[in-house]
């Protein structure tokens, strides 16, 4: 297998915030985001100043906003108020990181929303970077009556009304506070949100997870399986899907936020969540994103327990369902996030694979080195190792690396870098003892390994 790595630079950059986590807004009330309540800062820290959100389902339909103290009405599950953003303040200060906030769109309420927006500028200041209005529209008059809230008949017309009246409400409260949306995978709602010409608009937000098919009449191919998450197709689909956004984004003169994403739609256990086909995946789709122009990207993920909790999220929390703790850990795809993070920033140069259809290579360019990833997605336990050639664009003076691997695709919660969790220490990559030879470097990768070479021009 040979792997060219040109020297032509891309516009497009890795970046601080080109991995994250996005959490419900109903997570806002959590206790355990405070620093000293939980470890959870030491997971964030680990991702080197990531993309943070809250939004999700909840939103439109759970969450309430009060800077009163008011009784929260039925529909609503949890209050959130100014003292919960103070608490979500000292995590941000913590690590480092920057948050979009969702505001419920679901419930019509647009002074309220205003209102939240203002403790969120006052309270937040610059850690604010985004106030996205309601959650998935597209979804909102779907003829499921637990999750609907509108009547049929709902448009993207009557949607860019409503956001308009809430864009004008925040901003009476708020005029700086900045709008991003519509947190939809739809065009069309895209289309809508772009075309509403609202003020301080930050971005457009767009949601994918690539295997939806749920149910049993779903497509096969995109149903969630460890299998399906490293087929070629899925590769292919999001980077045609990713440049379809970007490009409706840049027509709207918009950077393009992929603010809720991950590896399925599909709702509890199955065979792709925390397997380390996703572990592998992860690193790919985070990488394929920022290489077509997302400056920001967030997957979802939960704070309830490990056992018993969603399997889609990066972390989880010890305890039990009803009761988890405040230690937290990250499970497979988290260990992707970390082993992206720790890869210098700087701009994409070109990449290409001859010889195999299930690896991809990435290269940036980051100063005085160039990051080299190499992921092989095939099965360590029916193919062997591949002997790899990286011809690089200049003669490398030092080659260090570090290797996330996994026993198998299908093996749940075992992905480790350099042999250990990623949160057991610094990712610390080690001298490569590979073949070197002027522009090329010869090397033998295991498959079901995601490499990273940081080699010093």
């Amino acid at each position: 297998m040979r792997i060219e790595i040109g020297r032509a630079k891309s516009k497009f950059e890795l970046r601080d915030a080109s991995v994250g986590l996005s959490f419900e807004a109903t997570d806002l009330a959590d206790p355990r985001l405070d620093p000293a309540n939980s470890n959870l800062d030491d997971l964030v820290k680990k991702l080197d100043h990531p993309a943070l959100r809250f939004g999700g389902n909840s939103l439109d339909r759970r969450f309430f906003w009060t800077s009163s103290g008011e009784k929260k009405p039925k529909w609503a599950t949890v209050s959130v108020g100014p003292n919960d953003l103070r608490r979500l303040k000292r995590l941000l200060d913590a690590t480092g990181s920057k948050v979009t906030l969702g505001v419920n769109l679901g419930h019509f309420d647009p002074k309220r929303a205003g209102d939240m927006a203002k403790y969120a500028h006052r309270i937040l200041g610059g850690r604010l970077i985004g106030v996205a209005i309601g959650n998935e529209p597209n979804g909102y008059a779907t003829g499921d009556k637990k999750l609907d809230v509108r009547p049929q008949g709902w448009t993207t017309a009557k949607y860019i009304k409503q956001v308009q009246a809430y864009s004008a409400a925040i901003h009476a409260l708020s005029p700086t506070v900045p709008i991003i949306g519509p947190d939809a995978y739809d065009a069309q709602w895209w289309r809508a949100f772009t075309g509403a010409k609202i003020p301080r608009s930050a971005a457009m937000t767009q949601h994918w997870y690539p295997l939806y098919a749920c149910g049993k009449n779903g497509k096969e191919k995109y149903s969630p399986k460890a299998t399906n998450l490293v087929a070629p197709g899925i590769h292919d689909k999001t980077s045609k899907m990713l440049s379809w956004a970007h490009r409706a984004a840049g027509r709207a003169g918009l950077p393009l936020w992929l603010d809720e994403t991950g590896p399925t739609s599909c709702p509890g256990s199955n065979g792709a969540a925390s397997s380390h086909a996703e572990a592998l995946w992860a690193v790919d789709y985070t990488l394929n994103a920022a290489s077509h122009g997302v400056r920001r990207l967030a997957m979802h993920s939960s704070l309830a327990a490990c056992n018993g909790g969603p399997p889609i999220s990066m972390v989880c929390a010890g305890g039990s369902y009803d009761d988890p703790s405040g230690q937290f850990r990250g499970r497979s795809g988290y260990a992707a996030l970390a082993a992206v993070a720790s890869i210098p920033n700087g701009r994409f140069m070109s990449a290409r694979v001859h010889g195999s259809k299930h690896v991809f290579a990435y290269a940036i360019s980051a100063g005085n080195t160039i990051a080299v990833v190499v992921i092989n997605e095939l099965d360590p336990v029916k193919y062997k190792r591949a002997r790899t050639t990286v011809t690089l664009p200049v003669a490398g003076k030092r080659v260090r690396a570090y290797q996330l691997a996994g026993p198998s695709l299908q093996a749940d919660d075992a992905s480790v870098i350099n042999g250990r969790r990623a949160l057991a220490g610094p990712i610390e990559p080690k001298p490569l003892r590979g073949d070197r030879r002027g522009k090329k470097l010869r090397l033998t990768l295991n498959a079901g390994t995601a490499t990273v070479l940081e080699i010093a021009k």
